[in-house]
């Protein structure tokens, strides 16, 4: 029952809120703490003889004695604890769920009014679909819509072969989009650089219990009056839908899933805002004639029109405006996306579910010259990659600001220490196409030069130089403990980052002068703390 309790409340009306937080609430009676579904961070309380009740991400912020203790715990994963401070009564996630489920029949209600989406096996051949295009016309939308080689054979061919994405190299040192010499798909002005956060992401293996795709269509209602009303709507596993679900999705009844196709295609003799403000009236207009499911494609392309970017992100906030949003679910059949960056940021600004209408067109055109054996089985796999989500495919053609050259004079500038050799690298990076923001700054001209004596020291520099915090893990042993070496021996500060620091490298030069305190693999002990000469929480 537990179960069905959350199905019926949480997909359309709570949003997943990842945190790392914990979040302290009061009304004046009740007391509580909720924190974030993966509990990355910690909420732990105590409860003391006297009937005090502390809680914080550490224990110890309450002098109180160990005898005087009565109770200690934490709020877990996605967890509430909340405290009755009239009659006393400390409630836990396990009570409050108890509580819950009794109140009304969610399960009658589910089975009788929810719509859960058939999955591909159990379709009819109507709704299986087939290939649409011929390979004139599947090369004039790969022409509108920018797919270059590489994207259709190391991106969309990969992922339909082998249900993931191809690996690769962490990170991206191409030009940041507003400043390449290419055009750009709208998508990459919101991809990320490099991050320096070295933590590994959640896993969605090992940490399943905490991560789901399931996506849900229909109406929200009053979360404050619960009814049957809360049960009509349509269930399946990932916004990512197959022709199956987009098809089902489009033939559920009118009654609660009623559907409303807006084309994003405009004329090219027409300015662009002045589409996106007439298809935004469109998109408001069907709400509120009870349109439920707002389809925004971009099917039709033809040579007299174009398709409109941002248009997803625009009926979503003139739905909002308009009080709308929560009546209206926007699905969005696309030719446009297709790696996970692309369904990311169409799923960020605002669309319930995607449809890649042309990923599959070309996928099936993959099977028609033999590289598939199977196009249904290529596009679930398509699918399946693209759900997981783990690595990025780095988009060739540009330059990159790490290139074997670079790469290259950097290693020998090193190896053999020649300050001519560095001179070579120096040259070669300072002189290198722009492809970050710091690419543009100069420094200012004119300014009188002061005397050499006056300039400090370079070992007396060196002791204000960090590197920056990276984690054992992120990196090797080797090459944690070679950055180590290199600050100390410069009289620089090397950081442990989060993973902490075996104690064998203490008293050494392998040693980290900055250390971290975070829940590393190596532990936080006191033993560690007094080996370090700068702490960082």
């Amino acid at each position: 029952m537990i179960s069905v309790l959350f199905t019926i409340s949480t997909p359309c009306i709570w949003n997943p809120w990842d945190g790392p937080a914990g979040i302290v609430m009061s009304d004046g009676r009740y007391a509580a703490c909720g924190l974030d579904r993966n509990g990355l961070h910690p909420a732990r309380y105590v409860i003391t003889r006297d009937k005090l009740i502390t809680l914080a991400s550490e224990v110890g912020i309450y002098d109180y004695e160990p005898d005087e203790v009565v109770e200690k715990g934490r709020v877990g994963p996605g967890e509430l604890l909340v405290l009755d401070t009239l009659t006393g009564r400390l409630w836990t996630s396990w009570d409050i769920d108890r509580d819950l489920k009794s109140r009304h029949p969610y399960r009658q209600w589910m089975q009788e009014n929810s719509r859960r989406l058939a999955p591909f096996a159990e379709v009819t051949d109507r709704l299986k679909g087939k290939a649409e295009f011929d390979e004139p016309t599947l090369r004039i939308y790969q022409k509108m819509l920018g797919y270059s080689r590489e994207e259709i054979d190391q991106v969309i061919r990969v992922l339909g072969e082998k249900g993931q994405e191809a690996v690769g190299s962490m990170g991206d040192d191409n030009p940041i989009a507003v400043l390449s010499e290419h055009p750009r798909l709208l998508y990459d002005y919101f991809r990320q650089k490099f991050a320096q956060v070295t933590n590994p992401p959640i896993d969605p293996l090992r940490e399943s219990h905490v991560m789901s795709l399931a996506t849900c269509i229909g109406r929200e209602q009053n979360v404050f009056n619960e009814t049957h009303s809360h049960a009509h709507r349509g269930l399946f596993d990932s916004p990512i839908l197959i022709h199956s679900d987009f098809a089902q999705a489009l033939e559920l009844d009118d009654d609660h899933y009623k559907s409303t196709i807006l084309s994003v295609q405009y004329s090219r003799n027409r300015e662009l805002k002045d589409a996106i403000v007439a298809l935004c009236r469109e998109a408001v207009a069907a709400a509120q004639q009870g349109t439920v499911l707002i389809v925004l494609s971009d099917h039709d392309i033809n040579e007299q029109k174009l398709p409109m970017p941002m248009a997803v992100g625009a009926v979503h906030r003139a739905l909002i405006t308009n009080n709308l949003r929560c009546d209206a679910n926007i699905l969005v059949e696309t030719a446009g996306a297709r790696d996970p960056h692309h369904f990311a940021v169409l799923l960020g600004f605002g669309a319930t579910a995607i449809y890649p209408f042309l990923a599959y067109e070309i996928l099936a055109g993959h099977k028609a010259v033999g590289v598939f054996t199977d196009e249904h089985r290529a596009i679930n796999n398509y699918r399946l990659g693209i759900n997981k989500g783990l690595l990025k495919i780095i988009h060739g053609g540009e330059y990159h600001a790490y290139n074997p050259d670079v790469v290259m004079l950097l290693q020998k500038a090193v190896k053999t220490g020649n300050y001519s050799d560095y001179q070579l690298y120096a040259d070669c990076v300072n002189t290198r196409p722009i492809s970050s923001l710091r690419d543009l700054l100069v420094l200012k001209s004119g300014s009188k030069p002061i005397a050499l004596k006056e300039v400090e020291a370079a070992e007396d520099m060196f002791p204000r130089f960090d590197s920056a915090a990276m984690s054992i893990g992120a990196l090797s042993p080797e090459a944690h403990e070679a950055l180590a070496i290199g600050m100390n021996r410069l009289g620089g500060n090397s950081n442990s980052g989060e993973g902490g620091e075996d104690p064998a490298r203490f008293n050494s030069e392998r040693t980290s002068k900055i250390k971290q305190v975070a829940s590393g693999r190596f532990g936080v002990t006191a033993h560690y703390l007094m080996n370090a000469e700068v702490i960082q929480k």
